[in-house]
């Protein structure tokens, strides 16, 4: 009696450690989330890993360094959304994510990031944002703050 408690005691422990190490891979939304959320701590280099190496390139690295700079001075952000994307062909083989981001300052912002999926793991391949898109601005600084060219 004791051997097959003990037994089963192991058993146990063994599945619980065994599945808290198998993390599963972060979702496209997850990705965005904690892209933008590294932005507004100022840690740029924390939120280009999340990038797909081929899809950065130094015109990126520096709009990525300027998002940063502008959410910054725009009170950080207040709330971050990720609504579900109408699932079209487009959309799921590009692995889309719209973001809507209310900065501390109240202005509204809407991205869409794009991502690839490489080893199971996503990472960010484009990323578009326009003001003229419903928000008070985009996620990009505007051309009335510093000179920017904004989406792709």
């Amino acid at each position: 009696m004791r051997i097959t408690l003990l037994i089963l005691l192991l058993a146990v422990c063994f599945a619980r450690f065994g599945s808290a190490s198998s993390t599963p891979a972060r979702s496209p939304a997850q990705v965005a989330t904690s892209f933008l959320r590294h932005l507004e701590k100022g840690e740029i280099e924390e939120a280009m890993k999340q990038w797909d190496s081929h899809s950065l390139n130094e015109r990126q690295q520096e709009r990525i360094k300027q998002m940063s700079t502008k959410i910054i001075k725009s009170g950080g952000i207040k709330t971050l959304e990720t609504p579900a994307v109408e699932p079209r062909p487009r959309n799921l083989a590009a692995h889309e994510t719209v973001v809507v981001v209310v900065y501390g300052n109240g202005d509204l912002a809407f991205g869409s990031f794009s991502f690839v999926e490489q080893n199971g793991e996503f990472h960010i391949s484009n990323l578009r944002s326009e003001k003229g898109w419903g928000g008070t601005t985009s996620l990009f600084v505007d051309s009335k703050d510093e000179s920017s060219d904004g989406g792709e």
